[in-house]
C-alpha cells in the first residue's frame, strides 16, 4: 500500500536556475497529491524517477510514498517508490 494518490499533470515547460542543493520550482513535472488537503502542485526532487511512456497523455495518476525534502526556504517532496494506476 502506497502513502498518498497523487496526479502527474503535465511538464513544465519553464526554465530556470536550478541550485544543485535546493530542488528546482520549475521545470520537470507538475505533480501534486489528490488524497489531502494539500492539492497545489508542489515541487519533486527527483522527477526522473517517473518513468513515463515516450508518448504519454496527461493526466497520469500515481500512487506515491515520499518523504518531505524541504529546504532552501521550498517545500518538496522526494518520491521514494510509486505505482503507475
Amino acid at each position: 500500500m502506497y502513502s498518498n494518490a497523487g496526479v502527474i499533470t503535465g511538464i513544465d515547460v519553464r526554465q530556470c536556475l536550478c541550485v544543485a542543493t535546493c530542488p528546482c520550482v520549475c521545470g520537470g513535472l507538475q505533480f501534486h497529491f489528490t488524497d489531502t488537503t494539500y492539492q497545489q502542485n508542489i515541487p519533486l526532487d527527483n522527477p526522473s524517477i517517473f518513468k513515463l511512456p515516450d508518448i504519454v497523455t496527461f493526466p497520469v495518476h500515481v500512487e506515491v510514498d515520499w518523504i518531505n525534502t524541504t529546504r532552501c526556504g521550498l517545500t518538496a517532496i522526494t518520491i521514494t517508490n510509486y505505482k503507475l494506476l
